[in-house]
């Protein structure tokens, strides 16, 4: 966790990070956070905007619950236990355990830790980043149902596992391409793949 702490300060602490954290007139319409690295969270409350919460492996139990995600630690173990499914009563007991000392880890030493670093860089007056998490609008986390403990999740929740970084790549539709190649301010792609359904029509 120390690691992680000082990698999100390193990247606070970059002068075009400052300047964008710094620049009263900048403004985002929606702010995507890596959830392993909570001080990020700062941004959601520096620019008060939508957002999307995302994690490179399945989010802890506290993202989830932030969400409203059911994580019941006998039934849902977290992802740093060895065992998965079928727990036997010692497996449930362990998984509890670890559960309670995870939780007074985080309430007592990583956020207080991390909540001082948002301070220093975002200011004084930023909320406590755990408070912040709980407004997070969608999570998008790193799991795929085949290999994991299958678990309800809320319409807010998308599991976007499933290896499909290692598909050979695919040129875009011709007109998505043209529409990329002339914008003179850059352009953000960004596609739910089949969560959702086409807005319009072909005509």
């Amino acid at each position: 966790m120390n690691a992680l702490s000082k990698t999100s300060e390193w990247q606070l602490e970059h002068p075009e990070v400052q300047n964008i954290i710094r620049n009263k007139s900048e403004h985002f319409d929606l702010i995507i956070v890596e959830l392993m690295l909570p001080t990020q969270l700062g941004f959601v409350d520096r620019f008060n905007t939508p957002a999307i919460g995302i994690t490179s492996l399945d989010a802890v139990p506290r993202t989830h619950r932030s969400i409203g995600n059911f994580m019941h630690p006998s039934i849902y173990p977290h992802w740093m236990l060895p065992f998965r499914k079928n727990l036997t009563f010692i497996q449930r007991l362990v998984s509890t355990f670890f559960s309670w000392f995870y939780w007074a880890f985080e309430y007592f030493v990583q956020f207080p830790n991390e909540n001082e670093i948002a301070r220093k860089h975002f200011g004084k007056n930023i909320r406590k980043l755990e408070d912040i998490e709980k407004d997070i609008n969608m999570l998008f986390i790193n799991v795929n149902p085949l290999y994991h403990n299958i678990r309800p999740v809320g319409p807010n929740t998308i599991q976007i596992g499933g290896g499909t970084h290692i598909k050979e790549v695919q040129p875009l539709p011709k007109d998505l391409q043209d529409f990329m190649d002339k914008a003179t301010e850059g352009v953000i792609y960004f596609s739910l793949g089949t969560n959702v359904k086409k807005f319009f029509d072909k005509r």
